[in-house]
């Protein structure tokens, strides 16, 4: 008896299981961005999902302002998901920096990355150099933050 009811509990558990990877797969496929932007939050996957295949969000024109939007929209509804991740605020402020104005956006992003690269010289002296180069481009509250993040080292 016992047998049979982890059976039929594991049947219920697979049929779950293939339901929500249907329905996640059909989220990601369908057309409807309002739809996908809706239930994205809820799929266990990041960013790197959506801007590959179907959608092909990486190889859309950054120069075209609504391309650039829809991918901030969905980049950002992944901020949580994503907060340590080095790659994702890399790839944020990249795009963020195509349109100087959503400057306190690329500012955020950059300063993040700068606090993320810390235990790695080569990338956190490459961020520094970048700094450097494009002091004048940060607004005084940023400047200050990432030269205390300089002195604290």
């Amino acid at each position: 008896m016992k047998t049979a009811k982890n059976l039929l509990f594991l049947k219920i558990v697979a049929l779950c299981l293939i339901f929500y990877n249907f329905f996640v797969l059909s989220v990601l496929y369908t057309d409807n961005l309002r739809f996908k932007g809706f239930f994205w939050k809820i799929t266990p996957y990041d960013y790197k999902k959506i801007t590959l295949s179907p959608n092909y969000f990486s190889i859309k024109s950054l120069l075209e302002k609504k391309n650039k939007n829809l991918i901030l929209e969905f980049l950002n509804m992944n901020k949580q998901k994503n907060y340590l991740d080095i790659t994702y605020w890399n790839y944020k402020k990249t795009i963020e920096s195509f349109d100087n104005k959503d400057k306190l956006e690329f500012e955020k992003s950059f300063y993040k990355l700068l606090v993320l690269s810390e235990n790695n010289p080569d990338s956190n002296l490459i961020y520094k150099k970048t700094f450097i180069k494009n002091y004048i481009g940060f607004s005084t509250e940023y400047r200050n933050k990432i030269i205390k993040k300089f002195l604290i080292k």
